[in-house]
């Protein structure tokens, strides 16, 4: 089997810090794993952490100072793209055709699977905006991994609580490496 090509996109929430742990169950498999930061999300996790853990490392700050965009390259160069965390406001835009950062024109010019991983309120996630947007995602062929039910630090009150979270490393680990299986298995 050949090197799978993870191109990781994460935006601005709060469980962008759990990025590396991510990053270190998903090296348990052949693979190559190029990363996308936006602005807001290198407030959670440092682009020089995860430049120890990934082969490369995509900013706006970095387009900016590129005279050629990539995100055409970034799109071309995996085999799936995989959005973790991805905010409400991230999905929105996705939704909408909104292309405001290097991270949703990589998406928007992706013809690889795409998988999201939502992480947010509760109340956010269940709301019917949120829902229409997840509803359009899935219509445009991107999976969109709901949230579990877990047992979360909640940073605003400062305690555990169970609440939704996104999917464990290796629940999505097993999740991605069957749907990538899956694809492979439509196109052939």
């Amino acid at each position: 089997m050949s090197t799978l090509r993870i191109l990781i996109g994460c935006t601005g929430s709060i469980g962008a810090i759990n990025l590396p742990q991510y990053v270190m169950e998903l090296k348990k498999i052949e693979c190559e794993i190029k990363l996308i930061l936006t602005e807001e999300s290198s407030r959670f996790v440092q682009p020089l952490v995860m430049e120890c853990l990934v082969d490369d490392v995509y900013t706006d700050e970095l387009q900016a100072n590129k005279s050629a965009p990539f995100h055409i390259e970034l799109a071309s160069w995996c085999d799936v793209m995989l959005i973790l965390p991805i905010t409400a406001n991230s999905m929105g835009k996705a939704a909408a055709g909104i292309a405001d950062n290097v991270l949703l024109s990589t998406l928007i010019a992706c013809d690889k699977p795409v998988i999201m991983v939502p992480n947010m309120n509760e109340k956010m996630w269940h709301s019917r905006i949120v829902q229409r947007n997840v509803e359009t995602l899935k219509s445009l062929d991107m999976i969109v991994i709901p949230p579990t039910i877990q047992e979360t630090y909640i940073a605003s009150e400062k305690a555990y609580k169970t609440t939704l979270g996104m999917l464990q490393p290796k629940q999505l680990l097993h999740m991605l490496e069957n749907s990538v299986h899956l694809e492979k298995e439509i196109i052939n």
